[in-house]
């Protein structure tokens, strides 16, 4: 399932248990969105149409910018009023996106071909030179369009400049999930086969968060 936050709101997609949503076919959530950390959830759009596998939000004025990749059909769909309505993005194969927050029309997806990055709003992407086969990819969050993210052996790359990547880290195991927040403090925390790890120095070192 796809999820994110944004300013203290939760976005998120997937499907729900069967026994829960007997009557929705297909069983796809569309996007949901939550303002009280999950204790309840508000269906937004696309319900029963669309099951997002990841999605990227950035504040956009008054509303957000979500980018959701929708994996059956293959595309990326755009939304500008924070979910209301959808425009079809371009096609590709992706795992994972990532939006700038200062330029929210700057979107990265991972491919199998490599990092590739479109600056129209996700109606096309081009492979970003010299980058590494990133498979996770995360914004800085501090505005300067930096990006943090792992590769497919587990090292961890770091884009602070927009041109140069500098190996910081490595984690063990298949990467699952990554994210990054740099506020209240610098944290980069993942998931793993092996449970939910965080760091504080770009992946230098880890700490255990949950233990599988």
């Amino acid at each position: 399932m796809g999820f994110t936050m944004a300013s203290g709101l939760m976005f998120g997609s997937g499907h729900p248990d069967p026994t829960e949503e007997p009557v929705l076919n297909p069983p796809n959530l569309g996007l949901i969105t939550s303002s009280d950390e999950a204790a309840t959830w508000t269906s937004v759009s696309l319900r029963g149409q669309t099951d997002f596998h990841d999605l990227a939000v950035a504040a956009d004025g008054p509303e957000f910018r979500i980018y959701g990749y929708d994996e059956m059909a293959g595309v990326v769909r755009v939304s500008a009023d924070s979910g209301k309505t959808w425009t079809t993005g371009a096609q590709i194969v992706a795992r994972d996106l990532s939006v700038d927050p200062s330029k929210p029309d700057t979107v990265y997806a991972t491919t199998a071909r490599g990092l590739a990055v479109s600056t129209d709003g996700a109606r096309t992407f081009a492979l970003v030179p010299n980058a590494p086969a990133l498979y996770l990819v995360d914004s800085l969050n501090d505005k300067s369009g930096g990006l943090i993210g792992v590769d497919v052996d587990g090292t961890i790359w770091v884009n602070q400049d927009g041109t140069t990547w500098t190996s910081t880290g490595t984690i063990n195991g298949v990467t699952e999930a990554l994210t990054y927040a740099s506020a209240p403090s610098a944290r980069l925390v993942v998931a793993t086969e092996e449970g939910i790890l965080a760091s504080t120095d770009q992946g230098a070192t880890w700490r255990d968060v949950v233990v599988n």
